[in-house]
Parts: structure tokens; sequence; C-alpha cells
């Protein structure tokens, strides 16, 4: 979802299951990059949300620069959820 002022983006590990979870049967996506793409320039606050404790795992200021916010991704064990807001 998004606006100008605001992205909510979710990561899916399509593994990530209370089953697999059960059985530690969760193989890890690797790592990535993506670039949000459309946010007026200027700075945001990425709020990084472990989804499966729904925990708050770090917060980082990072700058739009040409309307592409570039962001990397974490090998995900889990899915990730993120709160881009402009400041």
């Amino acid at each position: 979802m998004q606006s100008d002022r605001l992205v909510i983006l979710w990561l899916q590990n399509r593994d990530s299951s209370w089953y697999n979870h059960a059985r530690d049967a969760v193989p890890a996506v690797d790592a990535f990059r993506l670039a949000v793409e459309g946010l007026p320039d200027g700075w945001f606050e990425v709020e990084w949300w472990e989804t499966w404790k729904g925990e708050r795992v770090r917060t980082e200021r990072l700058e739009v620069r040409d309307g592409r916010l570039p962001l990397t991704i974490p090998q995900l064990k889990t899915d990730t959820a993120l709160k881009i807001r402009a400041k």
C-alpha cells in the first residue's frame, strides 16, 4: 500500500508457516535488493518488523532520490513488514 507520505510493504517467505516453524523447517530467502518508486524526494523513516513475533527489529532514516527509495533486504527467515513514513 502506498501514498506519497506512507508505504506499507510486506515481504513474504512463502515457507514461513506455523507448520514449518513447528518442524524447524523454514528455509530462508536469500538477501535481495528492491526499490520503492513514486515517492517524493526527501528523508523517510523505515521501520522493519519481524511479523512472526510482532516485533519491530530496527528503524532507520533513508533518503529518496529521483523518486526511488533503494532497500537492501536481509535474508528472510520469516515474513517482514516495513512501515515507511516521510519525515
